[in-house]
């Protein structure tokens, strides 16, 4: 039975239909899948001004999101 291992950005998850054991029957044509789930994360936005770094132009905004999902800013 294979040790599923993460990619960076994702944890821990399950199989399906369950989880194999040594004592799992073999049929033919069975499928298991280990499926992860990616980790939470927090994206920060600062609205700056380019010629004057030190001018902020609105207050920061920070985005719960996860890994690799998109969000609106």
């Amino acid at each position: 039975i294979p040790t599923p291992v993460a990619n960076t950005g994702y944890q821990a998850g399950s199989w399906t239909p369950e989880t194999p054991t040594e004592e799992t029957e073999v049929k033919d044509g069975a499928e298991y899948t280990y499926t992860f789930v990616p980790e939470a994360r927090n994206v920060t936005v600062n609205y700056i001004d380019d010629q004057d770094p030190a001018n902020e132009l609105k207050a920061s905004e920070t985005v719960p999101t996860e890994y690799d999902a998109e969000y609106n800013v």
